[in-house]
């Protein structure tokens, strides 16, 4: 736990056998009340870090609300641990109901379901109850208190308003103090690692809504960016234009490999470059297999919806291709 900034906390919650390895989640302290950041895992380890830091600042989470940027285990798991009669629980209505569905049975047995479109082997499947959005969410459905862009909570002399910061969750909010050119980020922008963007559904293009939101945070005056893990961003401009220049690079990658044939998520993913577990695809833990595939999956729906790649569905398989013409096209651009 340390100070970052007047009446700003960053507490640094560990992720156990979690490859992020940590959360950092951040309290403001406020006169009347104070507002938390973030949770971490519904995990004892968690838990205790948590309010070991909140005792060695001295808070009570009787005087205490909490905003949550996203609907992810790692940020919200820990809430209903936390929360007393007096808190306030802040976030997105979407995320809040995705959050309590965790909880559900229909829920698992719909989001699972994609492992199937994109074509994964019954054998490497992922089961419920290993997934962290499982195994780590709250105790119980929470009574989560709405906020949506442009509302506005003051917490001291801080004047945070909501900004939608969707892309890497349907509905992720980060925290905006113009005054103070401060933004609270959640896993929007990471230095070193990538923000996973997964597919959600297929009314939305996901990829696209986080370079969008991506390019909206270029155009803000930020001064300071505190984000939920590893290190701090140094420079947000320089970090923005690597991430759009690592996705476009992903999507180069995925209209080569197509070059060479139709293909399912699940055959364009074992062709794709990793930096995670020595890039053997096969090789990855289920889980991480998962979110993989899911970013995969995400891509192909930004080329699909942007009229780069063809898709078709046989027996419930996503399958992408590139047409004839569109070959040809292509390989004369790469000459």
């Amino acid at each position: 736990m340390e100070q970052v900034l007047e009446n700003i906390y960053r507490i640094e919650i560990p992720l156990p056998k979690n490859p992020l390895k940590a959360l950092y989640s951040y309290l403001v302290v406020g006169d009347k009340r104070n507002l938390l950041i973030d949770t971490g895992f519904n995990h004892p380890e968690c838990e205790k870090a948590m309010r070991n830091a909140l005792d060695a600042i001295g808070i009570s989470m009787d005087d205490t609300d909490i905003f949550l940027t996203h609907l992810h285990a790692d940020h919200t798991g820990l809430t209903s641990k936390l929360m007393t009669p007096t808190t306030k629980v802040y976030i997105e209505p979407g995320e809040g109901r995705t959050v309590n569905a965790f909880l559900t049975h229909a829920y698992w047995a719909e989001v699972l379901k994609f492992q199937d479109y994109m074509g994964m082997p019954k054998n490497v499947q992922l089961e419920r109850n290993i997934h962290p959005a499982h195994k780590y969410c709250n105790d119980f459905a929470i009574d989560f208190v709405s906020i949506q862009e442009g509302d506005v909570l003051t917490v001291g002399k801080y004047r945070f308003e909501a900004v939608d910061l969707a892309g890497h969750t349907p509905g992720q909010l980060g925290l905006w103090d113009a005054a103070q050119g401060l933004l609270i980020s959640g896993d929007h922008i990471l230095a070193k690692i990538t923000p996973n963007i997964g597919l959600w559904d297929f009314k939305t293009d996901y990829l696209g809504l986080f370079m969008d939101n991506l390019r909206k945070v270029r155009n803000m005056p930020v001064k300071i960016l505190l984000s939920a893990h590893r290190q701090p961003v140094e420079n947000v401009n320089q970090r923005i234009d690597e991430l759009l220049k690592h996705h476009e690079n992903r999507l180069n990658e995925a209209c080569e490999i197509l070059m060479t044939g139709e293909k399912c998520v699940y055959d364009v993913s074992r062709e794709m470059k990793w930096d995670y577990g020595g890039g053997d695809f096969e090789a990855f833990p289920a889980m991480q297999k998962w979110f993989a595939a899911m970013e995969v999956f995400a891509h192909l729906e930004h080329l699909y919806r942007t009229g780069r790649v063809l898709r078709k569905v046989k027996k419930e398989v996503y399958i992408y291709y590139i047409p004839s013409v569109k070959k040809i096209i292509w390989a004369s651009l790469k000459e």
